[in-house]
């Protein structure tokens, strides 16, 4: 993922990554290359249902487990699956992945 401030430059930029990659025997796969406003990004990886666990311990609170679950529990399955890595795992991790750390 490369973020710029702009697409003013966006070409003369894919072609420094493309070229110093090269370098190194990787490729830019183009047909994987997109350009996302900050908004889109923020929606795709879900931003706004991951910080209802915004502070530290926010995850054990049953009123913020609960504006989590009810948020994830809102989005259709067209929605979730449009989501970054399909939607449905990264969000159940952001969920339970902390109550199971140090067990």
């Amino acid at each position: 993922m490369v973020l710029v401030n702009g697409i003013e430059n966006i070409e003369a930029i894919m072609l420094l990554l493309t070229r110093n990659l090269g370098r190194h025997g990787l490729r830019v796969n183009q047909k994987k290359v997109a350009v996302w406003t900050v908004k889109q990004l923020q929606k795709h990886r879900c931003r706004d249902i991951q910080a209802i666990f915004a502070k530290a311990g926010d995850n054990k609170s049953p009123p913020f487990v609960r504006s989590f679950v009810d948020a994830y529990f809102s989005l259709s399955n067209k929605q979730i699956t449009g989501l970054w890595n399909g939607g449905f795992f990264p969000l159940l991790n952001r969920l339970l992945s902390p109550r199971w750390s140090g067990v």
